[in-house]
């Protein structure tokens, strides 16, 4: 979810802060019995006549196989990014799923979330850590509150329930056939981790669709109330793009200079292209056509059920509401576009991540949102563009995402050149976007790459060995 500082900690602007500029580095009534898997991750082995791989060729052979799940998946066209893993109807959740609702009631009571806010506004200046995190918990957008499972606060409000609760989730995940397949190839290096709680009592705006998981996760969500609205989430995996032939073909991109579609399908720059294809490619679709190809989980999952049984005339009344209830688990792929949906009054759902691999583990304090990934295609590409229609083309397509998604967030953000700082601001307060574009090219066309960005989503080692 987006954080508490969006001018500093997300989506393109962390990219600025943190990574460009170098400061660092189904659920249907009938179907509500599907049973836990009761398999072990199986502990990895070497291949090598015995003897021990190294940690780093273990990684990479367990980043392989959950690659080619991702990649086979992306090729389906008809295979959904969400599933919805319901509660046993048998009585065997009764005990968490009572004391979820108890804790909940405890949120509900009037003035608890608002002393919240009020003690994390005057404990701001001085008590709040780099990361926006007070007592267990952190203000993040419009009225939303984000609480570590396993932190502080709810220790001491309730003990033992953040390990019941995470316990509840990964049994109820385990039942999703990603997460077995992530365990089969990761044993004993295989998580789940970043355990918090979004939890609102007022009305909210939904938020900008963004990417938090790389592709070789998958993200959770237990809802933590009846009757709430999911997550928004890309309906199927297949959207893309995912090569530049693809992106090319996009209603975004068809138009593209010939140049620099001749640079793109060129193979050193198509390599490098494909990688950020694989982990952002939706996001470069404009929002309009992306917005289309996105929904609420329980519109996905409860409409893909009725598609499959629309004989059936006995449902019951609550699938035909489509309406989430407590305990249901959202499973949703990695590197897919979603966003916190609008709602009015009180709503929670606790989310965490599950990695194949440690060293791989999903980075709460990450999002990527369009302007984000087209920031990515610019750096890519910005050296090798031959002329400047090109470029001016890419400055183009940049000034409109920030148009389409949230111009705001480009307001007062720190650690930006100043180059770029004043060619974003001037963007957001023109329209002549042609006359800003050749105004910034003549003054720093001629610069580098790493003078105007700084390349961002490869290290100089992974570099070095592609």
């Amino acid at each position: 979810q987006q954080k508490r500082n969006p001018l500093k900690k997300i989506g393109c602007f962390l990219l600025f802060t943190d990574t460009i500029m170098g400061k660092s580095s189904k659920r249907k009534g009938s179907k509500r019995t599907a049973k836990a898997t009761t398999a072990e991750p199986r502990a990895k082995r070497s291949t090598n006549g015995g003897t021990p791989a190294s940690a780093e060729a273990i990684k990479q052979e367990i980043l392989a196989k959950v690659a080619e799940a991702t990649n086979k998946r992306r090729s389906n066209p008809d295979l959904l990014t969400t599933s919805i893993i319901p509660a046993e109807e048998d009585g065997e959740d009764d005990g968490i799923l009572a004391e979820i609702k108890e804790c909940m009631d405890w949120f509900r009571q009037d003035g608890v979330l608002d002393e919240m806010h009020t003690a994390y506004k005057d404990a701001y200046a001085e008590e709040v850590d780099e990361e926006g995190w007070y007592h267990g918990y952190r203000r993040i957008t419009t009225g939303r509150l984000e609480i570590k499972v396993k932190g502080v606060f709810m220790e001491e409000k309730f003990p033992e329930l953040g390990d019941k609760l995470v316990a509840y989730a990964v049994k109820q995940a385990r039942k999703d056939e990603r997460v077995r397949g992530m365990m089969d190839a990761g044993g004993q290096h295989f998580l789940f981790d970043h355990w918090s709680i979004i939890i609102t009592n007022v009305t909210v705006k939904a938020q900008s669709f963004h990417i938090d998981v790389d592709s070789n996760n998958l993200q959770v969500g237990l809802v933590l109330c009846d009757g709430i609205p999911g997550t928004i989430v890309l309906v199927k995996e297949k959207t893309g793009p995912y090569t530049v032939e693809d992106l090319l073909r996009t209603p975004a991109w068809y138009d593209a200079p010939a140049p620099l579609r001749n640079l793109l399908l060129s193979q050193d720059v198509k390599k490098v292209v494909h990688r950020i294809l694989d982990a952002y490619g939706p996001l470069l679709r404009p929002f309009g056509d992306l917005k289309w190809n996105m929904a609420r989980a329980e519109e996905i999952c409860f409409n893909h059920d009725d598609d499959e049984d629309d004989d059936t005339e006995d449902d019951d009344d609550d699938r035909k509401k489509k309406e989430l209830r407590c305990g249901d688990l959202i499973c949703t792929s990695g590197g897919i576009p979603h966003a916190g949906p609008a709602s009015s009054g009180f709503r929670a759902v606790m989310f965490g991540a599950a990695s194949p691999t440690k060293e791989h583990l999903y980075k709460s304090e990450t999002q990527y949102f369009a302007h984000s990934a087209m920031l990515f295609m610019i750096q890519a590409v910005w050296d090798r563009t031959p002329d400047t229609e090109s470029r001016e083309w890419l400055l183009q397509k940049l000034a409109q995402r920030v148009f389409e998604y949230d111009s705001a967030l480009i307001d007062n953000h720190e650690g930006t050149s100043i180059a770029f700082t004043q060619f974003m601001k001037e963007v957001t307060e023109t329209t002549a976007t042609r006359i800003i574009a050749r105004k910034f090219l003549k003054n720093h066309g001629s610069k580098t790459a790493s003078e105007l960005f700084q390349w961002g989503p490869f290290t100089e080692e992974e570099e070095d060995n592609e």
